[in-house]
């Protein structure tokens, strides 16, 4: 996992998760317990183990942290990428006996093939979160506008159901003249 990709990960979590997951080690397996007698130390959480528990499971889920042993948490390395060489491409002209390096198509496809599939995959990843962020916020905003109509026409049917019964008031009067 990246550098990048944790970080967009741990933004969606609960503050209290963030904190769980920076003392959960990552040479060694800690039970809860452990993890939340540390959280208490380190971070002066009053988190019970029950809610420690809790937020080791979703960060499990997500993929932050393993659980090698029953019970017992260990936060997965964080790797970093590594450029990979870059490699010259050679083609065969029709009419030449000896290859030649192509110098135009090198440069032009050198800035994508220096980035490793799984740093690629990771900015994909991220730019999909983002999205899905963006679309969250839009739904959420379309629901308070639908919700708002929804209010407005509840009022207005108020208004007519008294508007009705005036009438059929009025009506009542008319036909006992």
């Amino acid at each position: 996992m990246t550098p990048g990709k944790l970080n967009k990960i741990l933004q969606g979590q609960t503050a209290l998760a963030r904190k769980v997951f920076e003392v959960v080690p990552i040479k060694e397996a800690w039970p809860a317990s452990q993890i939340r007698h540390s959280l208490k130390e380190v971070e002066r959480s009053n988190a019970d183990l029950h809610t420690v528990r809790g937020c080791l499971a979703t960060l499990r889920e997500i993929g932050l942290v393993r659980e090698p042993e029953p019970g017992c948490f260990q936060r997965h390395a964080i790797r970093t990428p590594q450029p990979t060489p870059k490699k010259e491409i050679i083609t065969m002209h029709k009419t030449a006996v000896a290859p030649q390096a192509v110098q135009s198509a090198a440069p032009a496809s050198a800035a994508p093939a220096s980035k490793s599939p799984l740093e690629i995959l990771g900015n994909l990843s991220s730019q999909i979160t983002a999205l899905a962020d963006d679309f969250s916020t839009r739904l959420k905003q379309l629901a308070a506008q639908v919700e708002e109509a929804a209010l407005t026409i509840e009022q207005e049917q108020e208004g007519n159901a008294q508007s009705l019964e005036k009438l059929k008031q009025l009506q009542s009067i008319l036909k006992s003249l």
